[in-house]
Order: structure tokens, then C-alpha cells, then sequence
């Protein structure tokens, strides 16, 4: 029996110091390597992810492609798109921004800060789905092809997959222009109406755009069950003390991750 092992992290629980304090996972926003890899060490440990097992990223690109992790053990040397696990036991998988896994011992990330992780399972472990989706993803269509990518590795339908939408930037807090509704709406709702959308708010003449909202609603449109979508709820904008936000801080700040796994029962 397979067991799905997942969970977001939030900025608490590390080591960085200043605008990274104090969980930041991320290699790219100018925090000493030395903690980045302690914190990853413990991020692993607070999902309930062994310490000796690898978690598989990959380089985000806000597009939709998919990133399949062949091995328990990270990509071999001079493979494809791979780098080796570095010591933390984190490992290049190469480019994209779905990562799928399907072998007990492999685990996935996505490193946030107001783009959504987004974590689908299929229940008895066949295969689970780690998804990075802004604004830009969305408009892509990532959400719709995270399921298909989910789907075809379990060998099942969309309605048996359980999906998790954790912290991500909501409408309290990100105005955009209009391209970016169209954008979004394109691929989220189709041709139908989107200002009666849960996912946009409209105060006079500014739109809001709640990314989480947005992202559920392309689960449902792909054939996820509404009650089998789960969203975490909190705005990562909102709460500086609680989780790292581009829009609120700018590139000097750290990043957050959405972790699944699966382990051998």
C-alpha cells in the first residue's frame, strides 16, 4: 500500500536572516546556500518527508510544461535537463512548472511566493502532481494540463483525483489590468461571463484577480469534483509575518514550496 505524503510550507521554521527570514527554499533570491539547503532539509521534515529521500524541483518558467522525475535518486549526471541531488537531497528534474511522479520514494516541489502550488493525487498513490500556477500559467492553461498530466500517469479519470490549492496571492490584494482577466478567462471559463466569477472582483473601474479562486475554478472545468478540490485560503500578501510575497516585498524575498510525495506503506 502506497501513502501520499504533501504539505505547503510557510516562511517560519528556518534558518535565513533579513528578507529571507526565515524558511527560504529558494537557491535564486540571494541568500547564503549554506542555510537554503538547512532549510530545505527541515521544510522536508515538516511534511513528513524523509530526510534521506530526494525532492525533485524544476525550473519555473510560468508555462505548462510537465516534467516526469524517472528516478528515485535525482537525474543521473549529464542526463537531459538534470542536475545531480545536491546535498540537501533537492534535484534539478529540468524545465517546467508540472513536475509528475509515479515510484514510491520520489517526491516533487514548486517554489512560490503569490503563485499558487498546487498538489494533485490520485488516492492510492499511483501518481501525484506538484503545479506552479500564476497568472501567466493560468492563461497557458497549466491547471488543465497538470490534471491531464495526472491522469495519464495514474490511468484515471479526473474525477478520482484529490487536489490541494495551498497560500497564494487572493483578490484582496492583486490588482491587474483587464489583459490579465481576458487572459486568465480564456482558459479558465472559456467563453462564459467572468466578472460573476469567484475569482475576480471588480471596484469601480480596478479588477482583482484571486489566484487560488482562479485556480480551483480550472480544476473543476477539468473534471476535478468540487469537493475533492481543497483551498488553503490564506492570502500570502496579507500576511507578512506568515509567508514571503513578490508583489509585497519585490525580488529581494524568499520562497515557499508545495511538497508530494510518495512513500511505500
Amino acid at each position: 500500500m502506497r501513502a501520499v505524503v504533501r504539505g505547503f510550507t510557510d516562511r517560519n521554521g528556518g534558518v535565513s536572516e533579513g528578507p529571507f527570514r526565515s524558511l527560504n527554499l529558494s537557491w535564486s533570491t540571494g541568500d547564503d546556500p549554506g542555510r537554503v539547503q538547512q532549510n530545505r532539509r527541515r521544510a522536508a521534515r515538516l511534511v513528513g518527508w524523509p530526510e534521506d529521500l530526494p525532492v525533485h524541483t524544476a525550473r519555473q518558467v510560468h508555462g505548462r510544461d510537465v516534467v516526469r522525475v524517472t528516478s528515485s535518486r535525482g537525474p543521473e549526471r549529464g542526463s537531459p535537463g538534470g542536475r545531480p541531488a545536491s546535498p540537501d537531497r533537492w534535484s534539478d528534474a529540468g524545465t517546467g512548472d508540472i513536475l509528475v511522479i509515479t515510484r514510491p520514494g520520489q517526491a516533487a516541489a514548486v517554489l512560490v511566493a503569490d503563485c499558487a502550488p498546487v498538489l494533485l493525487w490520485e488516492p492510492s498513490g499511483k501518481a501525484a502532481v506538484a503545479a506552479h500556477a500564476g497568472w501567466r500559467g493560468l492563461a497557458a492553461g497549466v491547471v488543465q494540463a497538470a490534471v491531464r498530466a495526472a491522469c495519464e500517469a495514474a490511468s484515471c479519470s479526473p474525477e478520482q483525483l484529490q487536489a490541494r490549492v495551498g497560500p497564494a496571492i487572493r483578490a484582496c490584494c492583486y490588482r491587474v489590468g483587464g489583459e490579465v482577466i481576458r487572459a486568465v478567462g480564456r482558459a479558465v471559463a472559456g467563453d462564459g461571463p467572468q466578472d460573476d466569477t469567484g475569482w475576480v472582483r471588480r471596484e469601480g473601474e480596478s479588477l482583482f484577480l484571486d489566484v487560488p479562486e482562479a485556480v480551483r475554478a480550472a480544476l473543476i472545468r477539468s473534471g476535478v469534483p468540487p469537493e475533492r478540490c481543497g483551498l488553503d485560503g490564506r492570502c500570502t500578501a496579507c500576511h507578512p509575518e506568515l509567508f514571503y510575497s513578490y508583489r509585497r516585498d519585490g525580488p529581494r524575498t524568499g520562497r515557499m514550496a508545495g511538497i508530494i510525495g510518495i512513500l511505500e506503506g
